[in-house]
């Protein structure tokens, strides 16, 4: 399923006649009513703590899942003599969620605290992949097994916000943060330029201004989401260190470096124009609901995810909207051997 355009094979259950390993299978359910269905055939065996990751939601954010959605999960992990904790990292930008303290009374607002035991992690260890230095959590450093529950939406500097990014920005400290977004911020050639102004066009944040003959590039202002690199038709810039969604897969493959058993489980539900940091009043609801995947691959899952999105809202739906491709962190992903990009998907 390497096109541009998604083929989709559904295959029910009923006409499955043998499965072989579950690397590069997806499950599909549409509702949440049907969780439970779908963790019985994916079958997962936690027992001992489980880290159960998911963003908890930022204060004025309508979109992130909500603690009914996911506890049916931990109900599974319990039942299967589990001891289920959910975890996050503390963020970068300025939020209540930017301290440990805050970010613990955000989940008790949300009603996560209820359902289960809460961690949020600002200390990190250290470890070196594809030559970045990432500083992964220590809540996932010092386990061997996790569940990552993703919300699948946009995002303006990935294109697409899902697994990958759930572990590759929230499964790291703040300085490691700090370093993807950094690292993306523009270089210019400048005997490369012409000036003809197209990432001044394309800069979210009104970080550029370009003039006859004059560049200017506002650093404060910049985030590093790499689209004027991106856009750039005279190849006049560069990113500062690495290109963020290559970065991104940097960062998810050091959180499973010493991972023994992780089980992913894609939420395509409120399908969000913006991440669920954001408490933006432009977010909008940009594809209707499709369901829930689950995968014990990253890069299928992801690669699946995609493809219904595209299918139910329209081929190239993040990249209209964010001007950003988000099929490059997938591909990377798989460049660097998280998984498979070809994958079965299987109806529940």
């Amino acid at each position: 399923m390497h096109g541009s355009k998604p083929e989709i094979t559904v295959i029910t259950l009923a006409s499955l006649t043998t499965m072989g390993s579950h690397l590069g299978v997806v499950y599909l359910v549409r509702d949440v009513s049907d969780l439970e269905k779908l963790l019985e055939e994916v079958s997962p065996r936690f027992t001992g703590k489980v880290p159960v990751k998911i963003h908890m939601g930022e204060p004025g954010n309508k979109y992130f899942l909500r603690p009914n959605e996911i506890e049916p999960v931990l109900k599974f992990i319990r039942e299967n003599r589990g001891r289920p904790f959910l975890f996050d990292t503390v963020v970068l930008y300025r939020s209540p969620r930017s301290s440990v303290s805050g970010y613990m009374e955000v989940a008790k607002r949300h009603g996560f605290s209820e359902i289960c035991d809460v961690v949020i992690d600002e200390e990190g260890v250290p470890v070196e992949v594809e030559g970045l230095r990432i500083e992964v959590c220590k809540t996932i450093a010092t386990n061997s097994q996790m569940v990552v529950i993703s919300h699948c939406k946009g995002h303006a500097m990935s294109g697409y916000g899902g697994a990958i990014k759930n572990l590759g920005m929230g499964g790291v400290t703040k300085e490691t943060k700090r370093l993807l977004h950094e690292g993306a911020m523009p270089r210019r050639v400048e005997e490369l330029c012409n000036y003809c102004g197209i990432c001044a066009q394309v800069c979210p944040e009104n970080a550029i201004n370009v003039q006859e003959g004059q560049w200017v590039w506002d650093r404060e202002k910049c985030f590093g989401c790499g689209k004027c690199v991106e856009n750039c038709p005279e190849g006049a810039l560069d990113y500062s260190l690495r290109n963020f969604l290559e970065a991104l897969a940097i960062s998810a493959k050091a959180c499973l470096l010493g991972m023994r058993k992780v089980l992913y489980l894609n939420y395509l539900l409120r399908i969000s124009k913006l991440c669920d940091c954001s408490s933006s009043p432009r977010n909008e609801i940009i594809c209707g609901d499709i369901g829930i995947l689950a995968s014990e691959d990253i890069v299928s899952i992801e690669k699946a995810s995609l493809d219904l999105i595209y299918e139910k809202g329209g081929e190239g739906l993040f990249e209209r909207v964010h001007r950003v491709d988000p099929l490059r962190q997938i591909e990377y992903a798989e460049k660097i051997g998280l998984g498979s990009m070809d994958y079965e998907l299987i109806e529940i």
